[in-house]
């Protein structure tokens, strides 16, 4: 049995994949030339002898977000995003260089981007309110929220993408909300 649905997670060469009814698999790539990431259409079929299912074949993307391996080669992290939000914070103080290669990298991809500003509830220092003040200039949006509140000003669906790794202390998260609407 064969069915259509999207990757949500990775875990080396496991993947978690949801069909079209909602429900999570188990799954792992058919072959070796089968390479799939967070947010890639698949078709899969069922191995019922495993209870888990193969991708045989990604879909085409819409857009892709990579970075350059150790040969130089573009690396896909994640797949078919239409926004891509970037989460900072007053403290610890953003690091704005990397700001700046998300967005940039969202840039290179066609990805929209915007910024949120988490824990505003400490107040933004006049150093975090300048960069926000350009970064608007440039025309990128940013949404302060708090615990518990302020993404809902958002009107696109909002997902943690990631390797499944857990991150260090300090580390950036970004987040990427996928629209169906295009």
């Amino acid at each position: 049995m064969q069915f259509d649905g999207q990757v949500t997670a990775t875990f080396g060469r496991h993947l978690l994949v949801r069909d079209t009814a909602g429900k999570e698999w188990r799954a792992r790539p058919f072959g070796r030339r089968v390479a799939a990431v967070c947010g890639d259409e698949v078709r899969c079929e069922i191995d019922a002898r495993h209870s888990e299912a193969y991708v045989v074949e990604v879909r085409p993307r819409r857009t892709c977000l990579s970075r350059s391996n150790l040969r130089g080669a573009a690396e896909p992290i994640v797949a078919n995003l239409s926004l891509l939000l970037v989460t900072l914070a007053p403290v610890p103080e953003p690091d704005f260089f990397v700001v700046d290669r998300y967005l940039c990298a969202a840039a290179s991809a066609s990805i929209g981007a915007s910024l949120v500003v988490n824990k505003c509830e400490l107040g933004t220092s006049a150093g975090l309110g300048a960069e926000l003040t350009a970064y608007a200039a440039m025309g990128y949006r940013w949404i302060e929220c708090s615990r518990g509140h302020g993404l809902e000003r958002s009107h696109r669906p909002v997902r943690r993408v990631g390797r499944g790794a857990r991150r260090p202390v300090g580390c950036r998260q970004v987040l990427a909300g996928a629209t169906h609407d295009s």
